[in-house]
């Protein structure tokens, strides 16, 4: 899967050259780059039944410890630790829902993520403006108003399912470091990109791979590249 992947991401690179070289007009151009994010991997928002099936929690002994009270990830590969500053659950009924200690993995990593607004959040977001403006049901990869940012991390849980909970970037840099969130731990987009890259070298990808796969993230935002990460670290949340 991996190599696919990254034949498909070098081939699209490579394709996207030619096109500048031959200066085709503009809206040529951008069907022609349509076309080759096409044959991109892409996968649907939630994985497949089966896939889920297939997961289970295996430590690989990188841990993700989610410090709630502290707004701060701890991240530990390879006997060291980087502390990443995050937006964590708000206090009230957000906080009280938080399985502390309860072991998760990371096993699902998308850049260029699309967003669904829970009833909840899209209620809030209806009353915080007076009724004067309302979330949509669905954000697109690379939309204005996609709360998620530049890169989600699904959490799996012991029997393989899809928490709610989960981390992601966040459109609203100023959040990091605050307690705001219903429960997800939100990064800045650079802390987000760091992280899953050290997922995913610790999962048998090369920093070159890594670097090609964020590149043509970042130049086709409308498109989600999803991973399956195989050996994810374990993620667990802590009062502190």
């Amino acid at each position: 899967m991996k190599k696919i992947l990254f034949a498909a991401l070098l081939v699209a690179m490579s394709t996207f050259s030619t096109f500048i070289a031959k200066a085709a007009p503009q809206d040529e151009l951008e069907r022609l780059i349509m076309e080759e994010t096409e044959k991109f991997p892409d996968y649907s928002e939630q994985p497949s039944r089966q896939e889920e099936a297939e997961i289970k929690i295996k430590s690989n002994n990188d841990v993700a410890e989610i410090g709630v009270e502290t707004n701060q990830l701890r991240f530990t590969t390879k006997g060291k630790t980087h502390i990443f500053r995050i937006a964590t659950a708000r206090r009230g009924d957000s906080t009280e829902n938080i399985p502390y200690g309860k072991v998760f993995k990371i096993s699902r990593i998308i850049f260029n993520p699309s967003y669904t607004p829970t009833e909840e959040t899209k209620k809030e977001y209806f009353e915080k403006h007076r009724g004067r403006k309302k979330l949509k049901d669905v954000y697109f990869p690379g939309e204005n108003g996609n709360a998620l940012g530049f890169v989600k991390f699904y959490l799996y849980n012991e029997n393989g399912k899809i928490s709610s909970l989960g981390g992601h970037t966040t459109d609203s840099p100023n959040s990091i470091g605050k307690r705001v969130s219903h429960g997800c731990f939100r990064f800045s987009d650079k802390d987000g990109e760091t992280f899953a890259t050290l997922i995913l070298l610790e999962d048998g990808y090369t920093i070159e791979e890594i670097r090609e796969i964020i590149k043509q993230a970042k130049m086709h935002r409308h498109k989600s590249i999803s991973i399956k990460v195989k050996n994810g670290p374990t993620a667990i949340y802590r009062r502190k």
